[in-house]
């Protein structure tokens, strides 16, 4: 019944078939209030005349034929309650007669309502009122296509009226509820009667809500089915709090199923209503085995169906929680006992009435186990502590009552456990006063409950017989299972022995301190001596050179006064040479000897050094021969250095190169190295000699008779200055009398080449680096204007930074079309040193995903495992200060030209 404004509405519902022109329709279906309005049940009136159950229908009908809208009257029912009312009729397009949905709403007054005149209610159409119930009514053809809507439909849905319901109905179904759907209606269908059933429908929004649909068959005199007739009502909501329930329901019964504790609920009758698994578990009886049987009739150990007999009628009969403990003994030799407590739970009905008891088992056999081991392992601690040299204690959380102290208590504080017990304060009184306000006050401050979780103390203690011992006390908490602290405890540790060797170690550390000051003074007063005798013995070196010039230069000197002459240049070099030796390795030795390189041409150096020797060599009738690699150009290297290895290296050869001998000079381009070789037809050199040919002040020759002289640190100098040139010398020969050689290795990266067509390829590399655009990172303001001025030259363009930071920030920000071509970076910086920098860009550069910047590592770190760590660290280069401008501009170009790490320069 449908309640409006106090009227109350009467309804029926017919499905008219018309069989013609001048027939009368008939009823072919019928439902609503038959029996109330009518007196008639559904089969009575199937068949008969429309017009003999409804007076003036006929008129009604006849404006409805050929069209689509709905038509109403007045009418007055003619059997039953002879009521009246107010008859609409909608046309059916579904069969091939035409037909009707006539409905017929009759008005009776509420009690105290007005009486709505009827002629007011004559106009009301029947969509009206389809359209004020908060649902949706639909009609449709027996194959389930719909032909009436109310408007509630189209509202909700958000269809326009003008739509085709037969295409768009199934389109507003959840795709999911298709198959469902079509299944159900067509098993109502061929069953008949009624089709109720749950899907979901998109609203206007778009959104799918589920609905509640019933609809009735409505069918002919015959029983052929005409018309399904319903409404569809949402239930969103309910559905929403039903999977809400059932989520609860499964997360409770997945909760429940493993846990692994035994769960079961009895009834009053103490019968099994439910079980989880872990009851299998504990007692090897499935679940299903249990419902409806008593625990004793279900097999459970006789001592689990007692507890729980007992304990679940004490809670039946108080309404109150009842606990039981019970023991389990099983043959499994994995768990042959098991202990368990039980809590029993009443549960009570909606009137307050105990109806069931919850029991809940826990296995507490590893907790009783724990307890057993807890109490072994305090007997263990107590014997060991009163074994052990160190003094164990325990205290209550305040620190204030002592609870526990070793008998090493006494054997190291020399005073009574009792009397400590007695009065704590024993333990604070016996330490060192300075110790005590130092170290003691702050540790037990630190060790409350809120505080540290561990302290450690070093103080001094006195005695009873006043001697004083060193202790290392480590306190820390001790906590319950919840994780409250409740004891303090501490370990007092006699540390006298190791104190006294670590004051005697620091004394011995002062000592060497001093020594190594003392040495360093005595290094430097050396450095000052050397270079006075340095300075006294050039001082007369050069007037006696000065004069012998002078002497030569006045001319009509005989053979024998130019011999003289001759003989005191070839000494005085000598001299100088030795005088020059001897400084150049305590520089190297001291780390003080830097290298001044540059790219100069090898040959004019080689032929220079020659030189310096050709006079020694013409007095002994030596013949200097030079076979000089056309392909070797320039070299970068430190000139005076280099040429003083080869004046070293020929003065050995000439030295111990007999008369008319031999001595050649032979440069290489081998495919990793340039070779410099210095061969002599001298008197060899002995094999037991030739491992330790480069040792300082080693001699061919140490008799006191021997014959030629030198300080023996000719070789051992030329080795170290070749050494840091990133070299190496070394030595052959073939035994006494068959002469030897020494060759000068270099890296061959050092070396310039000239092309085959004879121009330099040096030449070639001129420009190489112009317009590039580099990306400097140096903090010392010398270094970069020296990189500025040797990249400048060669017409680069410089970003320079001092710190690693701003640096990181310009590349970073940088568009990818003015990105640099390379980046040279210190190691060494404030803030942020080059490794940590090059690591950072090249993650930016992968997050970025731009191609990889060539970086050159300059750094005064230039050992082999700096390089290395500069190469894994991210550079593709390495080179060691002081930078060789050459050495620079090569190692850009091969980083520019290709991702191939180049080796270090040092």
């Amino acid at each position: 019944m449908l309640t409006d404004a106090g009227v109350a509405l009467g309804e029926l519902y017919f499905v008219a078939m018309d069989p013609g022109p001048t027939g009368h329709a008939w009823v072919a279906s019928a439902g609503g209030a038959l029996q109330e309005l009518l007196g008639k049940r559904a089969e009575e009136v199937l068949g008969q005349p429309l017009n003999a159950l409804l007076e003036g229908v006929d008129s009604l009908l006849d404006g409805a034929r050929g069209s689509d809208e709905a038509q109403a009257s007045v009418a007055r029912l003619l059997t039953g309650a002879q009521s009246q009312g107010y008859v609409q009729a909608q046309p059916l397009h579904t069969v091939a007669t035409p037909a009707w949905l006539v409905s017929f709403h009759t008005l009776r007054a509420s009690a105290g309502g007005p009486q709505t005149p009827l002629p007011a209610l004559a106009g009301l159409p029947f969509a009206g009122v389809a359209h004020a119930v908060p649902a949706l009514l639909f009609a449709c053809s027996p194959d389930g296509k719909a032909v009436y809507v109310n408007q509630h439909w189209f509202e909700y849905t958000g269809l326009k009226n003008d739509c085709s319901l037969a295409d768009e109905w199934l389109n507003l179904v959840h795709p999911e509820d298709h198959l469902t759907l079509i299944e159900q209606w067509r098993r109502c269908h061929a069953e008949g009667g009624r089709f109720e059933g749950q899907y979901r429908l998109r609203n206007a929004r778009g959104q799918f809500r589920w609905h509640l649909c019933r609809a009735q068959l409505l069918c002919d005199h015959v029983g052929e089915p005409l018309l399904w007739a319903g409404m569809a009502t949402e239930i969103e909501h309910q559905k929403q709090i039903e999977d809400a329930l059932d989520q609860r329901e499964r997360e409770f019964r997945t909760l429940v199923e493993n846990a692994p504790d035994v769960i079961t609920r009895l009834d009053r009758q103490l019968r099994h209503v439910y079980a989880n698994r872990a009851i299998e578990t504990a007692f090897g009886i499935p679940p299903a085995a249990l419902i409806g049987w008593t625990s004793g009739q279900a097999g459970l150990p006789a001592v689990v169906a007692e507890e729980w007999r007992s304990a679940a009628l004490d809670a039946l009969r108080s309404g109150r929680e009842r606990e039981c403990q019970f023991t389990v003994e099983r043959e499994d030799p994995r768990r042959p006992v098991s202990h368990y407590i039980c809590r029993l739970i009443p549960e009570r009905d909606r009137d307050g009435a105990v109806e069931t008891v919850l029991c809940i088992a826990y296995d507490i056999t590893q907790r009783r186990h724990a307890v057993s081991a807890l109490q072994e392992s305090e007997q263990r601690f107590r014997q060991f502590a009163e074994s052990s040299d160190d003094v164990f204690w325990l205290a209550d959380v305040n620190g204030g009552q002592l609870l526990y102290v070793s008998p090493a208590f006494e054997r190291v504080w020399g005073r009574e456990c009792e009397a400590l017990y007695a009065d704590p304060g024993v333990w604070n009184r016996a330490l060192v006063a300075s110790d005590a306000v130092r170290q003691v006050e702050p540790f037990f401050a630190d060790m409350a409950p809120s505080g540290s979780q561990e302290a450690v103390r070093e103080y001094r203690i006195r005695r009873a017989d006043g001697r004083h011992r060193w202790i290392r006390d480590r306190r820390f908490h001790l906590r319950d299972e919840h994780g409250t602290v409740v004891r303090i405890g501490g370990i007092a540790e006699d540390i006298t022995d190791r104190k006294e060797r670590e004051i005697e170690r620091e004394a011995l550390l002062e000592r060497e301190r001093a020594a190594r000051a003392e040495a360093e003074a005595s290094a430097s007063a050396k450095d000052e001596f050397l270079a006075v005798v340095s300075h006294e013995l050039r001082s007369p070196l050069n007037a006696i050179r000065g004069w012998a010039h002078v002497l030569r230069q006045a001319g009509n000197l005989s053979q024998a006064q130019l011999r003289a002459l001759d003989a005191i240049d070839r000494n005085t070099q000598a001299q100088a040479r030795m005088v020059d030796d001897l400084l150049d390795t305590q520089r190297i030795l001291r780390s003080k000897l830097d290298l001044e390189t540059r790219s100069a041409p090898l040959a004019p150096m080689v032929e220079q050094a020659i030189d310096n020797v050709r006079p020694a060599a013409e007095a002994k009738r030596i013949t200097l021969d030079v076979q000089h690699d056309v392909q070797i150009e320039m070299v970068s290297m430190d000139v005076e250095r280099m040429r003083q290895v080869l004046v070293n290296l020929l003065s050995n050869a000439v030295k111990f190169t007999p008369e008319d001998g031999r001595i050649a000079v032979i440069t290489r381009l081998r495919p990793h190295a340039l070779e410099i070789e210095v061969r002599d037809s001298g008197i060899g050199i002995d094999p037991q000699l030739l491992p330790r040919v480069f040792n300082r002040f080693q001699q061919a020759d140490g008799s006191r008779t021997r014959r030629q002289g030198g300080l023996g640190l000719g070789l051992s100098l030329a080795r170290q200055l070749v050494e840091l040139h990133g070299g190496r010398l070394r030595a052959a020969s073939d035994g006494i009398g068959h002469g030897a050689s020494f060759v000068v290795e270099l890296p061959r990266r050092l070396a310039e080449t000239v092309a085959q067509d004879g121009r330099r390829s040096h030449d070639g590399r001129a420009h190489a680096l112009a317009r590039k655009r580099i990306v400097v990172v140096e903090d010392d303001l010398d270094g970069r204007e020296i990189l500025s001025f040797i990249l400048t030259d060669q017409h680069a363009e410089l970003i320079s930074f001092d710190r690693a930071a701003p640096a990181f920030r310009y590349l970073a920000e940088l568009p990818p079309q003015q990105r640099p071509d390379a980046l040279i970076s210190d190691i060494a910086m404030p803030d942020e040193d080059g490794y940590s920098f090059i690591r950072r860009w090249r993650e930016e550069e992968a997050r970025l995903g731009v191609p990889r910047l060539p970086a050159v590592a300059l750094t005064a770190f230039a050992s082999p495992r700096d390089r290395a760590k500069a190469l894994d660290a991210g550079f593709d280069a390495h080179l060691g200060k002081p930078v060789d401008s050459a050495a620079l501009i090569d190692t850009l170009v091969e980083a520019v030209a290709g991702p191939t790490p180049v080796a270090s320069a040092s």
